[in-house]
């Protein structure tokens, strides 16, 4: 019984020195979202604008999205919206954590104009059975790849600061 308390404890001290690290209010000042910008056509996962800059999405392609934007997917009437993160507990780079930890995001979703809903989804450790990285919605799969930056203990990120890489396909019917 003894044995057990002090492995929960030592736990708890571990799990306590993980979340810690993400609470920290160190800042590095002036610091700019790295990796390519959302916008850079270059990339084939950074489809092109259009002048509200909402990205053109076809499915099947990855793409990526800053806290705000939205995507057009071509060929189906519908919108994708990266809303916000809803949560964030990945263990920094620089730290070694018992847990990977998660992240997830909200996204707004409109076929023909009208909205279908906010919806959640997480990448990472999943632990509850309603977690997922996609979501399926009248025939559409909506698929989180990728959430960036990656925490750092020395550095916070702020919401605009999110990507989101997903990519959206057509749910496949019966032969």
């Amino acid at each position: 019984m003894l044995r057990r308390f002090a492995f929960v404890v030592a736990f708890l001290l571990l799990l306590s020195a993980c979340s810690s690290s993400l609470l920290s209010e160190t800042t590095t000042s002036g610091s700019e979202p790295t990796g390519p910008d959302v916008t850079d056509s270059a990339d084939p996962k950074n489809p092109a604008e259009d002048d509200s800059g909402t990205v053109q999405v076809e499915l099947g392609v990855p793409f990526r999205l800053t806290v705000g934007q939205s995507g057009e997917i071509q060929g189906v009437d519908t919108d994708i919206t990266f809303t916000h993160v809803t949560s964030e507990s990945r263990c920094p780079s620089d730290v070694q954590c018992i847990w990977a930890g998660q992240v997830a995001i909200a996204i707004e979703v409109k076929q023909g104009g009208k909205t279908l809903g906010e919806f959640e989804l997480v990448l990472g450790s999943l632990i509850e059975e309603d977690e997922s990285p996609s979501l399926e919605i009248d025939g559409l799969i909506f698929l989180l790849i990728d959430v960036s930056p990656y925490p750092q203990s020395t550095q916070t990120i702020e919401q605009e600061d999110y990507r989101a890489e997903l990519v959206v396909s057509m749910l496949e019917g019966p032969p």
